[in-house]
Order: structure tokens, then C-alpha cells, then sequence
């Protein structure tokens, strides 16, 4: 399955003209007309990811709990770790126009993840951690799914374990990323790669092609497709339902505004909707790593109202 524009999925959500979102301008503050400027040009996820990482560099993005102890992620951190993670799928044959599954738990990682994905204009189709291989096997093949990046073992197991069923359906993930490694150690397939290992090829690719990263952030425009999520299925097979940027940004705007959410706001409760809003304006994420939460299910989507 191969998105086009997902405007229709969308339209619910915004108006979109060519610039911000009607209504929505940021407001001049500290940052004055500068920073005005720089997030209005804000019209993707990886554009505002990096226009927070230029106006509030060491403000808090992630804030996730870990063994009892919160650890922090600035802005900037978040942009360097996507900045790494994006060039390393670049180098690894990951193009404009093609889908990056990703399956676990809420965390940092795999949030940014799916940003490294669209900012070299991929598309991101999170699949649900719970889901047994089997149940996993039709949306691999419909999303033609070549590059995965899972949580932990368990998850990497499930791909492996459905490896013969794609071959049939002429599909194969020829790289497969975790970012836990604990189990992993003694495993030997060709197409697995350690999340950090993928950082250190992008940081070696980032050197060698100096503006390759920015290009392709400013290669994205706000119709693109932002991400693919899948229904669960219960009445048929399961049904990709693709969303736009734009959409999506509009959506998160307007669900803080209806909210009454500061700008500068924690958004606890890291799934799409939360991602979506502190993208879409100053605030960050707050993660417990007691969540089981699949990542962007439909369910949760920002809305309009209630």
C-alpha cells in the first residue's frame, strides 16, 4: 500500500491554503519575528522538529520514567538522535515513498523513529505490539514493508517467525532494527541491526553528504502522507487509513486550542495525539514506562472537539 496525498482523511481536520493552518499564526514572543518566521514555515513534523530545536534547544521534548528516575530529552537532543537515525536508513537504501513498520511500546526511540521516517520522506506504519506474527503478516505485505524498527526481542521474534509467509507473498523485511538487545546477542540474521549501529552508519553518512538531512526536510511538503494506521480488523482485513501532515498538525492545533493547552504546556501520555500537539506547539512528552500503549493507533488520533 502506497499513499499518495491523504487530503480526504484529513479534511475533518484543517484547511489548509499553503501556510500555517487559518487561525493558528504563533505568536511572537522571546523569539520575536524570527521565530515567528522559521514555525511558519513549520509545515511538516520534521520542520517543527527542527524549528523547536533551533528557538528552544535545551527546553524539555521527552521526559520519560525509567527504574523510578525521569530522564529528560532537550530539542535538540531529539533532532540529533533523528538527524543520526534518519541518515542511517538513507544509507541503508531507505527512499522517499516507502513505508517504515514500527512495533513496540511507547518510547522515545520509536517516536523518532517514525520522524526520521518522514523527514526523508517515508511514511510510518506503527503495528500493534500485542498482535501474535500471523495478525502481522497481511499489513508487512499490504504496506510493502522492506525496513522495520521494534522494541525488543520479542517483537523481532515475531518478524522473524513470519519470514517464509512474506517470501510467498513476494515480500521480505531486508532490515529489521531493535532497540532493545537483550536476548539478542546470539542471533545471526542477515537483515538485523542494532538501533545504535544505525546511528553510527547515519552519523558516518551525515559527514560525507553535508546537507543531505535538511534537503530532504525541505523536500517534504504539508499534503504528504504523515503516517499509515491500521484498523484492527475485527469486521474484514485490517484498513491502511493514511493521514497528512497537515491534517494531523491542524488536528493537534486545534485539539489544544478547544482544550485551552498553553503553548508551552507537558503533555503527559506519549501516543500520536501527544506527539502531534507538542510538535504543534512548545510542549513536551511525559512517558511511563509502565505504558503498554501501541503506538498511533487510530483510536487516539487529536481531535476537533468532543
Amino acid at each position: 500500500m502506497r499513499c499518495g496525498n491523504a487530503v480526504l482523511a484529513n479534511a475533518q481536520y484543517s484547511d489548509w491554503s499553503g501556510g500555517l493552518i487559518p487561525g493558528m499564526a504563533p505568536t511572537p514572543s522571546a523569539g520575536g519575528e524570527e521565530t515567528a518566521m522559521q514555525e511558519s514555515s513549520a509545515t511538516t513534523f520534521p520542520r517543527w522538529l527542527l524549528a523547536h530545536a533551533t528557538q528552544r534547544p535545551d527546553h524539555p521534548a521527552y521526559r520519560e520514567k525509567d527504574l523510578g528516575i525521569w530522564q529528560t530529552y532537550s530539542w535538540s537532543q531529539a533532532a540529533r538522535e533523528v538527524r543520526a537515525l534518519a541518515c542511517g536508513l538513507a544509507a541503508l537504501g531507505f527512499r522517499r515513498g516507502m513505508n517504515l513498520a514500527v512495533v513496540g511500546d511507547n518510547r522515545p526511540r520509536l517516536y523518532w523513529a517514525m520522524t526520521a521516517a518522514q523527514a526523508l520522506g517515508g511514511v510510518p506504519v506503527p503495528l500493534y505490539q500485542d498482535a501474535i506474527a500471523n495478525e502481522m503478516v497481511y499489513v508487512l505485505d499490504d504496506a510493502e514493508i522492506e525496513f522495520a524498527i521494534v522494541e525488543d526481542q520479542e517483537q523481532v521474534d515475531k518478524l522473524l517467525e513470519v519470514e517464509a509467509q512474506l517470501s510467498t507473498r513476494g515480500r521480505a523485511v531486508r532490515h529489521l532494527v531493535y532497540e532493545d538487545p537483550r536476548g539478542l546477542r546470539d542471533y545471526d540474521h542477515p537483515s538485523l541491526l542494532s538501533y545504535e549501529r544505525v546511528q553510527e552508519i547515519g552519523r558516518e553518512y551525515d559527514q560525507a553528504n553535508p546537507g543531505f538531512f535538511d534537503a530532504q526536510v525541505q523536500a517534504g511538503m504539508p499534503d504528504d502522507t504523515a503516517i499509515i494506521l491500521y484498523t484492527s480488523g475485527t469486521t474484514g482485513k485490517p484498513k491502511g487509513v493514511c493521514h497528512s501532515h497537515a491534517g494531523l498538525i491542524g488536528a493537534a492545533r486545534n485539539g489544544c486550542q478547544f482544550d485551552g493547552a498553553q503553548t508551552t504546556g507537558v503533555h503527559k501520555d506519549a501516543r500520536l495525539s501527544s506527539k502531534a500537539c507538542a510538535l504543534a506547539t512548545h510542549g513536551s512528552i511525559t512517558i511511563s514506562r509502565s505504558q503498554r500503549a501501541a503506538l498511533g493507533r487510530p483510536h487516539i488520533l487529536p481531535c476537533a472537539g468532543k
